[in-house]
Parts: structure tokens; C-alpha cells; sequence
């Protein structure tokens, strides 16, 4: 066992919650090739030393170590106060790069151009504001991007000096620049676009429901002042929460923004189809449900038949995604320094970021949805969605319940360079969120829990108590929720800051332009709630 394999093996498991176990017992030593985790790391060091182990890895981003465990001292090691999970070490197999040995990742634009879409498109977004609800946006990373404040309603103080809020994780720097890259040698899919940097999860991927709703809700607020003008919410989160679409609160805010004209995107999930539905607030059928296309087949337009979807792309049983888009291997931004580059040096193309899931999908839909509006601004939320899934490419080869209605076809949305004048119709027979659904119901299974051991839970938000009726009667109609603060000054100041997470971080990305093959890693306890699919 060496320390790469294990730094890449924990790390993968952590951001995609896929891995290959490997055998755990070593039949020649007796002894087993474990991750411990606690909620300190010198407690856990401590704890594999009194049951004689040895650690080989300290892995500080969650709390855990590496080790080397005799089998017979397991279950002892499991027991012991000091610590929370132990894990088998596991390997992993990536795909994409065996599938061509000259392969590199695409830029949203190259990505765009291959499924029908001009190289140089003149619609690019200009003008249009895509509010990015996610990690942060290092707009150092993206130079030539367009990038502005918006709110910080994480756990990490935002960067002086920077455009954007900083990115301590990597995800929403990875997001932006497939949205809206501008460098001179990296384009994003709406290149001339404005990004509203939403930060609502810290440098460890850490967030609540609560603070995805105070985005969200300060987004509808603020679309309009301070000279915005956001039309395009991209949402690469999902949680595998239980609440039903007609009563999630997150169901009930994206909804919301949706009918004050922004158009709203969400990934499906990279779940495959273990819960045999579309994560949280993907499972709304009023806005728009992104699953992951692999191009790798595709050379061009005229073989755009020849899509695939990957294994892991969310299915919908009951709500299908609308549609798939590019998700694999695609090249973000990449914010130096963050969690997800440091982890992953094998997914470092040049100054970017290679990645694969259905966050990437769907911020790729995102910036579709921007030069779309470029093209015609007095399209409405209900119009677009429909535009893009009466245009989409049917895929005969893969399950609608995964696909939905095909794959994103930019050469019928874009014929000869402009914006189609097709027409379609646009649903008024819908049932829409009423946001009663408690905030458990959309956290799913695992949640915040402070350094006491106490657990964020019931109708409790980061910030205080959810006064449910004041958020539902009021957040929505310009004015500032007062039953809290959602402007970002008490966010950073809460008791959760130094808040273990036992849930998942931005997780359900994989960096290194792959699939992860095998079954759900079911010994850890990371593979839930799905931040950034």
C-alpha cells in the first residue's frame, strides 16, 4: 500500500461516492488497509496506535488517517470512542483515458461545437446574468471571465480582492468556467455571459439545505438591483432527500425563481438508478433536469446519434432528466490550492480542471440556456425549457427514465446560426411545490453536526429556528426575509463553523475525466447527499 493510492483512493470516494472495494485483509500479514475517521485527527492517530496499527497517511480535509490495522483488531479499533467509521482502503479503475490514447478533455465551446452549435456562435450570452449557486467562483482561475459578487451565506470568509467570493473546495470554479471561461485559450459555452457568484459551501464542500435556500432566496431577491439581471440559475447540487417534489422546500425555491422568469437548472445526480429517482430539487418537474451525456463517440454533429449515457447518470422513474447534455470529460476552471486540485493532480489539463458528472451537464446546459436567451430575450422559463427538449436528439440506445427526450441537439436549437422558430407548447396543467415539507425531508440522510456531537436537525436552520410561514408569505416578493438574516453578515459568525459534515460535500463530480467503476463504496458514509452532481 503506498500513500498516493490511498490519498487518491479516499479522496476519490469522498467527491464521488463510487469506488471498487478492494479485498481488505492482506493474507500474507494479517493485517488490513483501513481509513479511520474521527472528529479529531490526533484522536484518531491515537486510537490506531493503542490497537496496534500504524498510520501511513494523515488525511486532514475529513478528520481521518490511512492505515495499516492487524484484521484481528478491527472491530476493536470500531468500537473505540475515538472514532467514527472505519473503512477498507480502496482502489479504483478510471475508464475514459483507455478509451483513446490521444484523449483530452473539451471546453464547454469545443463541446458545444460538436454537438451542433458554431465554434464561434454569435449568441455568447452577452448580457445575460447566470446566478451559479455552488462552492464559490475563484475568478483568479478564469481570467477574461466575467465574474461578480453576489452573496457569501457559507462558512468561509470570501477572498479580498478577488471578483468572486474564492473557491477553497474547486467545484464552483470547475462550474463556472463551462458556463462562461473567456481566456484566450479556454471558452466556456457562454463566453460573453456574467457570472453571479452564489457561495453557499465552504473550502471542505460543507453546506446545509438552509443555506442553499438563503442563495436561492437571495437570487430571486436581487436578480434585478444593483444593475443584474439573472435569467439563468445553475444548480450543480442535489441531495437524496425524501420529500416529495409537491412539498420539498428546495422544490418550493427553485420553483419560485422560476416563475419570476429566471430559468432554472438542475443536475439530475450521479446515482445511477439507486434511488430511482432524481435528487433533490432535480425532482421538481418545473424547472430543468440535466443528466450526463458521454461524447466520446461523437465526432461531429452528424454522429451526435452515436451519445451515450454513462452508467452513473441519475434515473428518474417517476420524473425522468428533461434531457442529457455533455458531462464527461469536460474542462473547468481550476482554483489553485483547492480541495479538488490538490486531491487530484491527474485531472490538471494546462490551467484547467478535467471532470465528469451531471453538475458539469448541467452547468453546460446552463450556459446553452444563456445564449439562448442572448437570442431572443423575451423568451419565457416555460419557452426555453421547451425549446430544448422538443429539439433535443432522441436516443434509441438508452432508457428514457435516464435520457429523457435526448441529447441537447445545438444544431436544431441554433439552425444555420440562429435560434429556431419552432413552435411548441408550453404546460399549464402542473402541480407546483408548497414548500411544506420539513427541512429533514430534503436534507436526506446525513447532516451538519457540530464539535459537541449535536446534529442540525428538525426545522432548525444554520442561522436559528425556520420560521417556514415568514420565508413562504414574504422571501419571494422583493423583500428580505425577516425571520433571519440571509444577507450573508451572520452566516459566517454561526456555532457551526468548526462543524464536522457527516453527510457528503460538493460530492458526485469525478475529476479525473472518468467513471468509477464497481459498486457503492458501502463501507463510508459519504455517498448521499450528493453536492455537485
Amino acid at each position: 500500500m503506498t500513500a498516493p493510492r490511498l490519498l487518491k483512493g479516499i479522496l476519490t470516494g469522498i467527491l464521488t461516492g463510487a469506488l471498487a472495494v478492494s479485498a481488505l485483509p492482506d493474507a500474507e500479514t494479517d493485517h488490513a488497509d483501513v481509513i479511520v475517521r474521527g472528529t479529531d485527527l490526533e484522536a484518531v492517530a491515537a486510537a490506531v496506535a493503542h490497537h496496534g496499527g500504524t498510520v501511513e497517511l494523515e488525511i486532514g480535509l475529513i478528520d481521518a488517517v490511512a492505515a495499516d490495522v492487524p484484521v484481528d483488531l478491527v472491530d476493536d479499533l470500531l468500537a473505540d470512542s475515538r472514532t467514527l467509521e472505519v473503512s477498507p482502503d480502496a482502489s479504483v479503475e478510471v475508464l475514459s483515458r483507455d478509451l483513446n490514447e490521444n484523449h483530452r478533455g473539451l471546453t464547454g465551446l469545443e463541446a458545444f461545437a460538436r454537438i451542433g452549435g458554431a465554434p464561434a456562435s454569435q449568441y455568447a450570452g452577452a448580457g445575460i446574468d447566470v446566478a451559479v449557486v455552488d462552492t464559490g467562483i475563484d475568478a483568479t482561475a478564469l481570467p477574461g471571465t466575467r465574474v461578480v459578487r453576489g452573496v457569501n451565506v457559507s462558512f468561509e470568509p470570501s477572498e479580498q480582492g478577488n471578483a468572486g467570493h474564492g473557491d477553497g473546495y474547486g467545484h464552483g470554479t470547475a462550474m463556472a468556467g463551462i458556463i462562461a471561461g473567456n481566456t484566450r485559450h479556454f471558452q466556456g459555452v457562454a463566453r460573453q455571459a456574467r457570472l453571479i457568484d452564489v457561495k453557499v459551501a465552504d473550502e471542505r464542500g460543507v453546506a446545509d439545505v438552509s443555506q442553499v435556500l438563503a442563495g436561492i432566496d437571495w437570487v430571486v431577491t436581487n436578480r434585478n438591483t444593483d444593475g443584474r439581471d439573472v435569467r439563468v440559475l445553475s444548480l450543480s447540487f442535489g441531495t437524496d432527500g425524501t420529500n416529495a417534489a409537491s412539498t420539498s422546500p428546495l422544490a418550493y425555491a427553485v420553483e419560485a425563481a422560476w416563475r419570476h422568469g429566471i430559468v432554472v437548472v438542475a443536475a439530475a445526480g450521479n446515482h445511477g438508478d439507486a434511488l430511482g429517482r432524481l435528487t433533490v430539487p432535480a425532482v421538481s418537474p418545473n424547472i430543468i433536469a440535466v443528466g450526463a451525456a458521454d461524447l466520446s463517440a461523437v465526432e461531429s454533429h452528424r454522429t451526435l446519434g452515436r451519445t451515450t449515457v454513462p452508467a452513473w447518470s441519475a434515473v428518474g422513474h417517476d420524473r425522468a432528466p428533461d434531457l442529457v447534455a455533455p458531462g464527461r470529460s469536460l474542462l473547468g476552471g481550476r482554483a489553485e490550492g483547492s480541495a479538488v486540485a490538490t486531491a487530484h493532480p491527474d485531472a490538471h489539463e494546462g490551467r484547467y480542471l478535467l471532470g465528469s458528472g451531471t453538475s458539469h451537464a448541467a452547468a453546460f446546459t446552463a450556459g446553452v440556456v444563456a445564449a439562448a436567451l442572448d437570442a431572443d430575450r423575451s423568451l419565457t422559463p416555460d419557452r426555453v425549457k421547451a425549446l430544448l427538449v422538443a429539439t433535443a436528439r432522441p436516443l434509441t440506445s438508452a432508457d428514457p427514465a435516464r435520457a429523457g427526450a435526448g441529447v441537447l441537439d445545438m444544431g436544431a436549437l441554433f439552425p444555420e446560426g440562429r435560434l429556431t422558430q419552432r413552435p411548441v407548447t408550453t404546460s399549464t396543467d402542473r402541480v407546483w411545490s408548497d414548500g411544506t415539507g420539513l427541512l429533514d425531508g430534503d436534507r436526506g440522510r446525513f447532516v451538519l453536526e457540530d464539535a459537541d456531537g449535536e446534529r442540525l436537525t428538525g426545522e432548525r436552520t444554520v442561522v436559528g429556528d425556520f420560521d417556514r410561514e415568514a420565508w413562504r408569505s414574504s422571501t419571494w416578493t422583493g423583500s428580505t426575509w425577516t425571520g433571519s438574516t440571509w444577507t450573508g453578515s451572520t452566516w459566517t459568525g454561526s456555532t457551526w463553523t468548526g462543524s464536522t459534515w457527516t453527510g457528503s460535500t460538493w460530492t458526485g463530480s469525478t475529476w479525473t475525466g472518468s467513471t468509477w467503476t464497481g459498486s457503492t463504496w458501502t463501507g463510508s458514509t459519504w455517498t448521499n447527499v450528493r453536492w455537485g452532481e
